[in-house]
């Protein structure tokens, strides 16, 4: 749990205080505290720990809620399970029990174009890395599937493209170490699939987006929009991955950083096109 130091700090104290307070002067051997104090119950620990949970939860769940309602296309709605009512639910939780710094440690220090848009990604906390991370599952979910977890493309290139991000059943485990076949079968399994492969992307020094990702959602000269959004998946999502206040990005440099992304993207595809072309001849 990212909050145990923190957990046993605080305990420690309250404890400490407890046993004080029961403490009467001419009891220097500490047998009267331990008649009198005041001992922790399970349900004070209980509490303790609850309260702790829902302040950084509301926190985060709150911020993300607010850059999705101004979106103003229902993704609060489809991908209720993310994030509901400024708190993360299941599959926002599991993005955050997941997003381990030892498991993804290379995606956990940031990806070049996720150092750009997220300035202060390096000096971020555990729970405000999950949030970044918890945005942009949310967002690469609506895009690819409409958070729905049983849907499915049987006409894909490589077979049929299933579940929350649209993985190749059956294949999933040709994409990374970290990946299983059946992934796409249950959220779970695809988002564990989706974070190894941002992790293998990160390891390489690649952006997460590029003109040539495995996602056409996180392709910046992609032309394809989904309705109600004036840009394409990948220009909106890293649009709200900046508007994050814990980023602390600058929306003038998030703006100019975000036009000369896309303007790479189509460079890089046309002479990529170019290239395939002559190959043919």
């Amino acid at each position: 749990m990212k909050y145990i130091t923190l957990l046993f700090v605080m305990l420690f104290n309250l404890t400490a205080g407890a046993a004080e307070e029961g403490r009467s002067p001419e009891c220097f051997d500490g047998s009267c505290a331990r008649k009198n104090s005041k001992s922790l119950t399970t349900e004070d620990i209980r509490k303790f720990v609850t309260a702790l949970g829902v302040e950084k939860v509301t926190q985060g769940g709150k911020e993300i809620t607010k850059i999705l309602n101004d979106m103003n296309v229902g993704v609060d709605r489809a991908c209720s399970k993310f994030v509901k009512e400024d708190e993360f639910q299941k599959w926002g939780e599991f993005v955050s029990q997941e997003f381990d710094r030892g498991k993804y440690k290379y995606l956990y220090a940031g990806t070049p174009d996720l150092l750009r848009l997220c300035p202060n990604f390096p000096q971020m906390t555990d729970d405000q890395k999950d949030s970044v991370f918890i945005l942009k599952s949310t967002l690469h979910a609506f895009f690819e599937s409409s958070c729905n977890p049983a849907n499915e493309l049987r006409s894909a290139p490589n077979g049929t493209a299933a579940g929350l991000f649209q993985l190749h059943k059956g294949k999933e485990n040709r994409y990374s170490s970290g990946c299983k076949a059946g992934d796409s079968k249950n959220p779970e399994g695809s988002i564990r699939c989706t974070l190894a492969m941002l992790d293998d992307i990160a390891y390489n020094g690649k952006n997460i987006f590029s003109f040539d990702s495995h996602w056409a959602v996180n392709r910046p000269q992609d032309r394809g929009r989904k309705a109600g959004f004036g840009k394409n998946a990948a220009l909106s999502t890293m649009e709200a991955i900046c508007k994050i206040p814990s980023c602390k990005a600058t929306p003038s440099d998030c703006k100019q950083f975000i036009e000369e992304t896309r303007l790479l993207a189509i460079e890089q595809s046309r002479q990529k096109q170019s290239q395939k072309r002559v190959a043919q001849r």
